[in-house]
């Protein structure tokens, strides 16, 4: 009896050190990939009409979601307080852009 328990102790250790581990590394992932594409955000199709519309290189951008069709990028001031919202749907190349305060300021198709 004794020799169950020891064995269902320990097996239980053993997977919760497994699980606590894969979690670890799947975030690490994350925040590498958003750190590859931050340094490239003034490559991005939508760079262009973000600069224009609110001269983003003054502002503080984080991609929040990449993935095949859409893009979402935050935009902050350099004091960290969230001013817009970008979301560029990749298949129509449709860009809208949302001011926290005021709303849409900008819903178009770029080329």
């Amino acid at each position: 009896m004794k020799k169950y328990t020891v064995i269902c102790l320990f097996a239980g250790m053993l997977i919760g050190c497994t699980n606590e581990t894969a979690s670890n590394n799947s975030e690490q992932k994350i925040q590498t990939n958003a750190e590859d594409t931050i340094s490239s955000i003034n490559q991005l199709e939508e760079y262009s009409v973000l600069e224009e519309e609110i001269s983003i290189s003054n502002h503080k951008a984080t991609i929040v979601e990449d993935n095949p069709h859409k893009r979402v990028i935050k935009i902050k001031t350099k004091d960290n307080g969230q001013e817009y919202k970008s979301i560029f749907v990749k298949e129509t190349n449709r860009l809208k852009l949302i001011q926290f305060d005021k709303g849409v300021i900008f819903n178009d198709v770029i080329t």
